[in-house]
């Protein structure tokens, strides 16, 4: 996504959080070869497709996963469990 290409990946774990379906990739479900297969060649048989999506990909990770937004988040965490515990 970072270098602005879609992405194919199962729809498990965080990948749904990392992926917008049919906007900056597509998700399949997990176990489903031939439906993997299937998303692989509708983004290679479709260049505006393909480039659309990895437009939206290379914007999505520079606006929502920067270092600087995950670093700030990280410190967020941090900060709260400190003034839980009382050491701030």
């Amino acid at each position: 996504m970072a270098s602005g290409k879609p992405v194919v990946a199962t729809d498990v774990g965080g990948n749904p959080e990392l992926v917008v379906d049919r906007v900056s990739g597509l998700l399949v479900p997990p176990r489903r070869p031939d439906m993997m297969a299937e998303a692989i060649l509708e983004l290679l048989t479709d260049e505006g497709k393909r480039r659309s999506m990895g437009e939206k990909a290379r914007r999505r990770v520079e606006n929502d996963f920067n270092i600087d937004k995950i670093v700030k988040e990280y410190e967020n965490v941090y900060f709260d469990l400190a003034k839980k515990k009382g050491i701030l």
